[in-house]
């Protein structure tokens, strides 16, 4: 573990010379943070670059590190000195912050201990895993794909390469790096963010409220947050009862507290980055490296969010250009908009024979999506929850006529547009078409409009009366403390209750299998494809078998990936779940070389198996194919 955080330092903090200028306004705690973090994700860049140009992995993170030490001498080692104590308001805030964040180091930790991870949280997370084992073990881009043999999926898998990266580097197990150095980076780098936006945004502003009112993640705007609280707060009204109180803060998923899927994660970490450089640029020496390199780069953390950043940064660059009557402010939108095509060039069109996905003009998909559950005037609540306290600040300094904040006001919105202007279409076989997974580039709204409330208070505080400044306190309070409740309720279950998690999966009895299977040179197909979080409720993408050590599975996730030959391997394992045995399943394993064959006794599977068994226990049987 210590050459582990030996990598973290060289490829995080070293490297994060080249992004994050070391000067007055950035020798503190958080800025080190950030630089640490956005220098891991420039390095997994440069990692991922050299798998696509079949170099060994480490030069792209070598060059990158010793061009850091080129440039910066001396000062890309020495960590900066803290100017400053924090102040109490600062503690008090990251206290709060911590309560709405620690569970995903929590469940980190619950997953990183021991030789293999023996739970998962969150049905997402080990698909996460299973892309870090297989770019530990790639030698060109894209990386094979351990769910479904031959196959090779262009992903984002930028999150997944720091982890891989630190691994590879150190010698740490793949779910190590991922759970136990990676979660609690980009936790700590998404508080650090948050510190530096209050700082900055807002500075007369208490740092207790205005910290932790950047990490609230609800309403979400791409489902309606307010149908599913409202009523319960009615209900509970009415009836005199906590009790529907109480099922609301159960709804940990439903907060964002159980949202731990690494590259949700840290797509949430880098808006928060990007929006705390924009926001100290005119004070930092270097200040649009990190938001230019940030934005460019993001489309291969997520793709939404890569293009709600980049939009953005391009919008309110062109903004400060034509507001200021100078073309300066256009250089790094340039910069960052060449970042954005060579990223995507490489990594998502020029591995790809054919296009998954293609973006097409479709007049207001989302709003259309809204309608079609009923859900306008939930969504036009949810708009006014996260504006109100905004619109306080406007009736008490009607009269002023700042506009400092307006580029935030822009950046926030530009995802509405982007979503009613276009819809993403699923190309692949089977794919269903237009898919509402491109509402996910709302995510980011939240957090950008929270940044455009603070600098509009922030612009504006001095004109308050006593009173509208109380009442915007107030509803940042209100803000705040549902998150603050579930966060901490969370905590106490991962704590003390930990199979009560979201989408809990004890993964010990499949791993005593698995732990007797070979991992190289095996292939190992199952009669089984559900998922077990939650009884079972997720069916063809059985990940844990990729995920736990890094098998290599026939084809066990029909769900995330699909390919020209998904049909006819679905068609074969159907057999497996047949009463009786097959002569085409012997046929199948020399074609495919199936070595292994993974049952799970309690589901649909022929009996007897022609085949020998070499292990066996309550859940799980194990047999060998003739090789």
């Amino acid at each position: 573990m210590f050459v582990a955080l030996a990598a973290v330092y060289l490829f995080g903090f070293v490297t994060g010379a080249l992004l994050v200028a070391r000067d007055e306004a950035r020798a503190t705690l958080a800025w080190t943070i950030i630089r640490t973090v956005a220098g891991l994700l420039l390095a997994a860049v440069a990692f991922l670059l050299s798998l696509a140009l079949a170099l060994p992995w480490w030069v792209g993170p070598v060059i990158t590190t010793v061009l850091a030490i080129a440039l910066c001498g001396r000062a890309a080692f020495v960590l900066p000195p803290l100017r400053e104590r924090p102040r109490v308001t600062v503690v008090a805030g990251v206290a709060c912050a911590l309560m709405m964040t620690a569970s995903v180091p929590l469940s980190g930790f619950r997953m990183g201990t021991g030789s293999f991870p023996p739970v998962f949280y969150n049905a997402d997370t080990p698909y996460a895993l299973e892309k870090v084992h297989a770019l530990v073990r790639a030698s060109r881009y894209p990386p094979p794909s351990l769910s479904n043999a031959g196959g090779r999926p262009t992903y984002h898998y930028l999150t997944h390469a720091v982890a891989a990266l630190i691994a590879r580097a150190s010698g740490v197990a793949p779910h190590r790096s991922l759970f136990l150095i990676t979660f609690p980076l980009l936790t700590a780098g998404t508080i650090a963010s948050a510190v530096v936006i209050a700082r900055h945004l807002c500075p007369l502003l208490s740092a207790a409220l205005a910290i932790p009112t950047m990490l609230v993640p609800v309403p979400s705007f791409w489902y309606p947050f307010s149908r599913t609280v409202g009523p319960r707060i009615c209900q509970a009204l009415s009836d005199e009862s906590l009790e529907p109180l109480r099922a609301l803060a159960g709804d940990y998923e439903l907060w964002g507290v159980a949202s731990i899927v690494v590259h949700n994660v840290a797509a949430e970490c880098v808006v928060l980055m990007t929006i705390a450089a924009l926001a100290s640029a005119a004070k930092a020496k270097r200040g649009s490296i990190l938001p230019a390199l940030g934005a460019g780069t993001a489309i291969l953390l997520k793709v939404q969010t890569g293009i709600v950043l980049i939009a953005g940064f391009l919008l309110t660059r062109a903004y400060q250009a034509a507001n200021e009557r100078r073309w300066h402010p256009l250089i790094p939108a340039v910069a960052g908009g060449a970042v954005f095509l060579v990223v995507s060039s490489v990594f998502f069109v020029a591995p790809s024979a054919a296009t998954a996905f293609k973006v097409e003009p479709y007049l207001l998909f989302h709003l259309t999506n809204v309608a079609s559950t009923d859900g306008v005037a939930s969504l036009a609540i949810d708009v006014l929850l996260a504006v109100i306290p905004a619109v306080i600040i406007w009736a008490g300094t009607w009269r002023v006529r700042e506009h400092q904040a307006l580029p935030w006001l822009m950046f926030a919105v530009l995802p509405f547009i982007i979503v009613n202007a276009t819809r993403a279409v699923d190309m692949r076989a089977g794919g269903g078409g237009a898919t509402e997974d491109w509402l996910q580039i709302l995510i980011a709204v939240p957090f950008l409009l929270r940044a455009w409330v603070l600098a509009f208070a922030g612009e504006r505080w001095s004109a308050l009366s006593v009173r509208y400044r109380r009442g915007f306190l107030v509803l940042l309070a209100i803000t705040i403390l549902p998150s603050l409740i579930v966060g901490g309720r969370y905590i106490g279950v991962l704590i003390t209750r930990p199979s009560e998690g979201h989408e809990f999966v004890d993964n010990r009895s499949i791993a005593e299998a698995l732990a007797t299977i070979p991992i190289d040179g095996t292939v190992i197909v199952t009669n089984d494809l559900r998922y077990p979080a939650q009884g079972f409720s997720r069916d063809e993408r059985q990940m844990q078998i990729p995920a736990l050590f890094g098998h290599q599975a026939f084809a066990v996730n029909y769900r995330y990936e699909r390919y020209d030959f998904s049909e006819e391997r679905r068609r074969l394992q159907r057999l497996l779940q047949a009463p009786q045995w097959s002569p085409e399943l012997d046929d199948a394993a020399r074609t495919y070389g199936w070595t292994h064959l993974l049952i799970r006794k309690d589901f649909t599977h022929p009996d007897p198996i022609p085949l020998p068994r070499t292990f066996e226990n309550d859940a799980y049987v194990v047999l060998a194919f003739a090789r």
